[in-house]
């Protein structure tokens, strides 16, 4: 499983890729609050993705 991260443009976004597709992707548009929004962006993608289940 790879997670990716961006935070290079006004752009926070977080993926997870399992070698064959995406598994779960969050984008943020707000190029003044990437500390605040990373974390959240990368708990929706392993949400989607189905690692979060039962919390």
């Amino acid at each position: 499983m790879l997670l990716a991260i961006d935070t290079a443009t006004g752009t926070v976004g977080a993926a997870l890729h399992d070698g064959s597709q995406v598994r779960g992707e969050v984008v943020h548009e707000d190029s003044r609050r990437h500390g605040e929004l990373l974390a959240p962006a990368i708990e929706g993608a392993l949400d989607q993705a189905g690692y979060l289940s039962g919390t």
